[in-house]
């Protein structure tokens, strides 16, 4: 039922875009802290890599959907045999523009999907959940349509891959490129 939520809300909103609004599209790589201390000891902190479309509904108010990808080895907790994780988030949301311009301060929230897949010597695990993200930063324009940016996020996605439960959301800071059409 989520999910049908999670899509149906993604359709809308992309129905609902007018024709002739901006688009922005980033490209960017972020520090990930896990909020789980499980998911820390095992993996630890990583680098995600990602891209972001941003559509402008009105003046200061975007829609936006984006997606990560993390993938991590760590040594299992009790055995210290290797593990390998698989974390692709997927999100959708609105970001207002408090400031417009050359330099454009921004807050965003949305829902994510996240897809995770860990495999060692006891089997695979493989889940999706859902769940959600906020996020801070700025755009700096560095020329023409081109833009950099930075900024600060918390995700929160729970999830029950086998029989544990887990947070596989964290804190994540990052910057990137953005290209505004």
């Amino acid at each position: 039922m989520r999910k049908t939520a999670f899509w149906g809300m993604a359709l809308a909103c992309l129905a609902a875009a007018p024709a002739r609004a901006g688009v922005d599209l980033t490209f960017r790589g972020q520090v990930f802290l896990p909020a789980e201390s499980a998911f820390r000891e095992i993996y630890g902190p990583g680098i995600k890599a990602g891209a972001e479309i941003g559509i402008s509904l009105t003046g200061r108010l975007d829609l936006w959907a984006g997606g990560d990808y993390l993938a991590r080895s760590g040594k299992l907790t009790y055995t210290e045999e290797n593990t390998h994780l698989s974390l692709i988030p997927l999100g959708l949301g609105v970001r207002y523009r408090f400031l417009t311009g050359a330099v454009s301060l921004y807050a965003s929230a949305g829902m994510l999907a996240c897809l995770f897949r860990e495999s060692n010597a006891i089997g695979v695990a493989s889940r999706t959940g859902l769940g959600g993200v906020g996020k801070v930063g700025v755009f700096l324009r560095v020329a023409r349509g081109f833009f950099l940016q930075a900024g600060l996020g918390y995700s929160y996605c729970p999830m029950k891959p086998a029989d544990f439960e887990i947070d596989v959301g964290g804190l994540e800071a990052g910057a990137g490129l953005a290209v505004r059409f």
